[in-house]
């Protein structure tokens, strides 16, 4: 249900945003207005949403044309309902705002505030993300709001904070109608909830916010789903029981096979592992049952705990239907693929969605659901995934404190590979399809988890509400010192094409989902090697404080590097940190270590120190201590360039580090003597990967290339002290 023009406005002036005088009349009546006034004449009809498009306006009307203006309308719109005559405001040339509301599939009640009129779809295409328009959820607190517009450009322009721009309405004014508006879309109205309301556009006139064109629509309040069972999740992952379906006797690599031996070799004993075939008596020495019901007569009723299943889509979704009807299982992990991903699976899908969703009422008797289409999960010992271990890089030894969680199983498993002796999550989820449990999900269940402090998530798609529970989630985790990384996948038309064919996922506004998310402290990636750069970042940093005036210490031993850091750690823009200043005793430090070490001859105090090729290792031990007990550095980086005689790096012809005098053991020593966090950056390839892992294995968080690094400490960085 849409609402017309003029109760849009009867509705927003209760809300603080006001409107010109107008009058209505109702297509059949005859307009009466005032002598000597100046109208814009509008077509009015529940289901007219573009007046302009379809030459619903009039501009110019008076007293002496209204009968003919409102004729000329009313015939053109077959909806209409009657005309708005809205006395005509002149504003000049000062910016049009829309200020609007909305109920997102994905991310819940949003606010949006950008620039307006009918130029705003272009503006949003051409201008830089978050510059034309900043969207927040409705939920967000009074001070983000003021935090996000002051920063908008068309704010600055109305605020007179832009030179030549007259200020045209206190931000203070601004800001408290806009938080208004957060209730409004909040609100129920005899049973209705908002699904959008719009102002565009809106203008700055009298001090006051004025709208000049209004939008709200209205849906009928659905009823709330009930809470998904997700602590069973514990069952997907440690089962102590276990029914597999799709073993084979013939063929040992069958997926189901790899799934079985993986558990078999994790401990779980053979007695409480059930495979379901209707003509094998056993596979790998386990006795075969063969159905649903005589394994539940065996067991006298009860559920196993996980349920794999490894046939066909038609096959599987027969027999997961047969298993809600039995309780057969807490937990089902659907390796099949055909599903929603295929336009013949979607039927399938859908129909066993709506079965699950049945079972609601009886929570002890609804399991959770992973896949369809997924590889499988790791946690601690326990792995269902039905690829085999030799094929993989990955050599369980690396710090634990880090979880995957991807709708991608090969992009889960080959994060482990490349993180090799780096990082070995604790716990590893491929998700699939979403069917049920989601990656929002899963980090509800593991947040809580004291062995885990970064959670890297890999996104393709996000299923109803999902999007909210992930800002929430997120800005749990920043609050408890913990990290949420995000790689999202589905970023233009093509790559979202890419996703629905995947994992039959929706993905939804790539710009929307950045924002949000990094609005509640999630870290987004932009690059599957930055993804993996920072979980490494965020497993083995030290806590971040917030200090006043919070700035970043950086050196090096070249100079292109220097401006390496330069470019990529202030590249962000997000102006809240900066480079180092120093303070004076600090300077008088570094020019001191400049002077010992013979090159203050050739190098100067600078914002990021340059301690060119001829610092030894004693003097970036001096430096690095020197600049990192500065009171107003939250944060270094340390790179070098080993290609030195000066530095014991690397004996010549070997991989042997000279660990007594060198860089590396000073290096470990700081970090243990120092609560200040920082990380090192070790170019110049090959030759120095033992460097590299040996500050990794001491808990330094090691770049190998210094742009990389810069952008993560960024990204981290604003973050951690917003």
């Amino acid at each position: 249900m849409n609402l017309l023009e003029h109760e849009v406005y009867d509705l927003l002036s209760k809300h603080g945003i006001a409107h010109p005088k107008y009058r209505f009349v109702s297509k059949n009546d005859e307009p009466r207005l005032d002598e000597g006034k100046l109208f814009v004449a509008k077509i009015s009809g529940r289901d007219i949403l573009h007046k302009s498009d379809g030459g619903g306006l009039i501009f110019g009307v008076t007293s002496k044309n209204s009968f003919s203006s409102h004729r000329e309308l009313v015939s053109k719109f077959d909806e209409a309902e009657g005309v708005l005559y809205v006395e005509t405001v002149e504003y000049g040339h000062t910016p049009e705002l829309i200020i609007g509301a909305y109920v997102d599939e994905f991310f819940g009640p949003l606010v949006t505030v950008g620039f307006g009129g009918t130029g705003t779809d272009y503006l949003n295409d051409v201008m830089r993300p978050g510059k034309a328009k900043a969207v927040f959820p409705a939920s967000a607190s009074k001070e983000t709001v003021k935090k996000v517009l002051l920063e908008l450009p068309v704010v600055k322009m109305v605020t007179g904070n832009i030179r030549g721009y007259k200020k045209l309405i206190e931000s203070d004014k601004l800001i408290e109608t806009v938080v208004k508006l957060q209730g409004l879309i909040t609100e129920e109205y005899n049973g209705n909830v908002i699904e959008e309301v719009e102002v565009n556009p809106a203008v700055c006139y009298g001090g006051k916010l004025l709208a000049l064109d209004g939008v709200l629509r209205f849906k009928e309040k659905r009823p709330k789903r009930a809470p998904k069972p997700i602590q069973k999740i514990g069952s997907l992952l440690n089962p102590s029981s276990a029914c597999i379906v799709g073993a084979s006797g013939k063929n040992p690599y069958n997926p189901a096979n790899v799934i079985l031996k993986n558990l078999l070799s994790a401990g779980l004993e053979a007695k409480e592992i059930c495979l379901i075939h209707p003509k094998e008596e056993s596979i790998e020495g386990i006795k075969c049952t063969p159905d649903l019901k005589t394994m539940l007569s065996q067991r006298g009723g009860r559920p196993v705990d996980l349920m794999v299943v490894g046939i066909p889509a038609k096959s599987a979704a027969a027999l997961i239907t047969e298993s809600f009807e039995l309780n057969a299982a807490n937990t089902i992990q659907v390796i099949s693929a055909g599903f929603g991903e295929t336009k013949g699976g979607k039927e399938l899908q859908k129909d066993l969605e709506d079965k699950l969703h049945a079972l609601e009422s009886t929570p002890d008797k609804r399991p959770v659901m992973n896949g369809p289409n997924t590889l499988g999960n790791i946690y601690l010992n326990k792995k269902t995934l039905f690829t085999v271990p030799r094929k993989s890089s990955g050599t369980g030894k690396g710090h634990t404190q880090a979880a995957l969680i991807c709708q991608s199983g090969a992009f889960m498993i080959t994060a482990i590979s490349n993180l090799a002796n780096i990082i070995a999550p604790t716990a590893s989820i491929s998700v699939g399809n979403q069917m049920d449990i989601t990656v929002g999900d899963c980090l509800e269940y593991l947040l809580d988890d004291p062995k885990i402090k970064t959670y890297g998530l890999y996104i393709e798609g996000l299923k109803e509400g999902d999007g909210r529970k992930l800002m929430e989630l997120s800005k749990k985790a920043k609050e408890t010192g913990k990290f949420v990384v995000i790689y999202k996948a589905g970023r233009t038309k093509d790559g979202v094409d890419a996703a629905k064919g995947h994992t039959a996922s929706m993905a939804g506004d790539y710009s929307l989902f950045e924002g949000l998310l990094a609005m509640n402290g999630a870290l987004i990636a932009d690059t599957f090697q930055e993804f993996q750069n920072l979980l490494m970042l965020t497993a083995l940093v030290k806590p971040i404080k917030k200090i006043k005036e919070f700035g970043v210490a950086a050196l090096s031993n070249a100079g292109y590097e220097k401006c390496a850091i330069a470019d990529h750690l202030m590249i962000t823009g997000a102006k809240k940190f900066t480079l180092a200043n120093y303070s004076d005793d600090t300077k008088d430090k570094i020019k001191a270590i400049y002077e010992a070490h013979k090159v203050s001859g050739i190098m100067d105090v600078h914002d990021i120190l340059d301690l060119t090729p001829m610092m030894d290792d004693a003097g970036f031990e001096e430096m690095i201590r020197a600049t990192l007990s500065d009171p107003k550095t939250g944060f270094g980086i340390y790179s070098i360039v080993p290609e030195t005689l000066m530095l014991k790096v690397c004996e010549e012809g070997s991989n042997k580090e000279e660990t007594d005098e060198g860089i590396l053991a000073r290096l470990i020593k700081i970090h243990a003597e120092s609560e200040k966090p920082f990380c090192v950056s070790m170019e110049s390839g090959w030759k120095y990967d033992n460097f590299a892992q040996k500050c990794l294995d001491a808990g330094i968080p090691c770049f190998r290339r210094v742009d990389a690094a810069a952008r993560c400490v960024a990204k981290l960085c604003s973050v951690a002290i917003s």
